[in-house]
């Protein structure tokens, strides 16, 4: 029969210990990749690409971008 086994962890010491036998080994700390950034377009992307194959995007893309023209023309 195969008894479940305790461990406790101890984070401070990089230790793993059993609870039973006090036995201690180390254990390693592996830090994950920074994944706070969003992966890179793909270089055939970019907003006209998209807007080329969408009619109504694209016309709605155009109307806001002249109408940010003469917004700073205003201004």
């Amino acid at each position: 029969m195969i008894s479940a086994r305790h461990y406790l962890i101890d984070l401070q010491q990089l230790q793993q210990i059993n609870e039973e036998t006090n036995q201690a080994r180390f254990i390693k700390r592996i830090v994950a990749p920074d994944t706070t950034e969003p992966p890179p377009l793909p270089i055939e992307y970019n907003e006209y690409s998209y807007l080329k194959k969408n009619i109504n995007l694209l016309l709605l893309f155009l109307v806001i971008q002249m109408m940010n023209q003469q917004i700073q023309s205003v201004k």
